[in-house]
């Protein structure tokens, strides 16, 4: 089996809004809890649940830092998702990855779903770090974006997309 580095997200996104953003629904996924367990094990623990929703990572129109492969672990339900990730180039200095979650729900862009770095090529595990409660997730889209992020992504960069 291949050795699975753990992705670690690399802070909140510090792009200013007018308003400040509601706390998640349910606090059982923390960037805190998520930075003091594996997330590698977490994962697999949110699958074996049978309750969360598993989709592949399809490549995005952007193949200028590789090409994605592996899957998106999502769970509604306690507002838990994790991005195994292969394929993707660490970024430059200055430009972080961002995920984004398209919900049904909501009208206008997708939730940020967290900024992360990935520490070296190969097989990475991420937790997803949503900053508001996703109700019914239909994608996710992978980013580049400047370092820090943005709060509204012009999809310029797509790097992956993976559709429920």
């Amino acid at each position: 089996m291949p050795r699975v580095t753990t992705a670690r997200p690399s802070g909140l996104n510090t792009a200013s809004t007018s308003e400040p953003l509601p706390p998640v629904a349910n606090s059982r996924s923390t960037l805190a809890e998520s930075a003091d367990s594996d997330p590698e094990v977490r994962r697999e623990e949110l699958l074996a649940t049978g309750r969360s929703a598993s989709v592949a990572w399809q490549a995005g129109a952007s193949k200028a830092h590789g090409v994605v492969h592996g899957d998106v672990v999502w769970c509604t339900e306690r507002q838990e998702g994790y991005l195994r990730i292969d394929g993707l180039q660490p970024l430059p200095e200055g430009h972080q990855y961002q995920l984004w979650i398209v919900d049904a729900h909501r009208v206008g862009a997708p939730v940020d779903g967290g900024l992360f770095d990935l520490p070296k090529t190969g097989e990475n595990v991420v937790p997803i770090t949503a900053r508001l409660p996703v109700r019914d997730a239909k994608a996710f889209v992978v980013t580049v974006e400047k370092q820090g992020g943005v709060v509204v992504s012009d999809q310029s960069d797509v790097v992956a997309v993976a559709t429920l």
